[in-house]
């Protein structure tokens, strides 16, 4: 069977200042110089989709950014859609409008695969994780899966998944509990253990099911859906859809803005994690993207002297000395220093 697939791409990526911005935003970074981020997602849930959509759920203002982004996809694929929201109402409602379109426009009987627009994610045994998930729901064992992350380190920056593991026979683990981001004792604490793993934001569901959790776990988000029936005013106009003059923005706009792991995940229940086999990083701060970005070969460092573990992203060579553990971004944006360890509190 099909998939349809959800990309989350509506976000500003604040942290990754000053090569993310509102105006160009994370998803249309380029780390390697030759495709976005955003494009590598899409490419990816090709691999995934069979004959299912490809859904990019977004904020109007990137809609022309996008378009532009990923125009040669566009024209080559008819069932790469892009999803304009009338405003950002964070992932509970951008799911549930997706789902809800995709009952729609797509076979309602496809399972759904939700991942966001700007992650590193190794796609060979990605794939086959997402085999595995699907099997489990088309057979119906499962109907909710996620996607656990064995922690390299103890990181306060993650949400985690407690779950068991006492059947290593079996493709995927029950889920215990949700955690919050930790403090770092507690992180050193979850880290030492083989219950948890970091949330990768990454799901797999029956869309039937999904809307089943949403009526009993956010009514008063799904109500709107389920009443006001947004999906039935909304057109297509090549690979956009776009809202026609009856679609209600004005109740979209009162909508909750909260995430869709406190408002369903965290309550439903019967979900099950499967154990990432792929190699994955959100970049979602400095520290994270400078790592993934070594890894693969990139570092403007011209020179250390009496220093380590320094990073640069420039088009002009960068000599450290004696300094550790910086990290130095320059674009025509601006220019960011700072230490690995606080480029968490970047907020631009």
């Amino acid at each position: 069977m099909s998939t349809d697939i959800i990309i989350l791409a509506g976000g500003i990526g604040s942290r990754l200042w000053p090569v993310s911005s509102p105006e160009q935003p994370k998803q249309f970074f380029k780390p390697f110089g030759n495709e976005s981020m955003l494009q590598t997602t899409v490419k990816r849930g090709l691999k995934i989709a069979g004959d299912g959509k490809i859904l990019i759920v977004t904020n109007q203002s990137m809609v022309e950014l996008m378009q532009e982004d990923l125009h040669d996809l566009l024209k080559n694929n008819p069932n790469i859609l892009i999803l304009p929201e009338p405003a950002r109402k964070n992932t509970t409602a951008a799911i549930l409008f997706s789902v809800y379109v995709l009952n729609r426009l797509s076979n309602p009987d496809f399972p759904a695969l939700v991942m966001p627009s700007d992650h590193f994610i190794e796609l060979s045994n990605f794939i086959k994780d997402m085999q595995i998930a699907k099997e489990l729901i088309n057979s119906r064992k499962k109907e909710i899966i996620l996607f656990g992350i064995k922690p390299t380190e103890p990181d306060t920056n993650f949400g985690y998944i407690k779950a068991d593991k006492h059947n290593s026979s079996s493709s995927f683990c029950e889920i215990l509990a949700f955690k919050e981001k930790p403090n770092y004792e507690t992180a050193l604490e979850y880290y030492e253990s083989s219950q948890y793993f970091w949330n990768a934001g990454i799901f797999f569901f029956s869309k039937k099911k999904i809307i089943e959790e949403a009526q009993t776990h956010t009514p008063e988000i799904n109500s709107f859906f389920a009443e006001k029936h947004p999906e039935d005013e909304v057109e297509l106009d090549g690979n956009l859809i776009k809202l026609t003059k009856n679609f209600p923005s004005q109740d979209f706009l009162q909508l909750k803005s909260s995430p869709i792991d406190k408002e369903i995940m965290e309550k439903a229940e019967g979900l099950a994690m499967i154990e990432a086999s792929f190699n994955w990083s959100d970049a979602g701060t400095w520290k994270e993207m400078s790592e993934f970005l070594k890894s693969s070969g990139v570092n403007n460092i011209e020179k250390e002297i009496k220093g380590s573990g320094n990073f640069a992203l420039s088009s002009a060579p960068v000599t450290f000395c004696g300094v550790e553990d910086l990290i130095v971004v320059v674009t025509n944006e601006g220019i960011l220093v700072t230490n690995k360890d606080s480029s968490h509190l970047i907020q631009k």
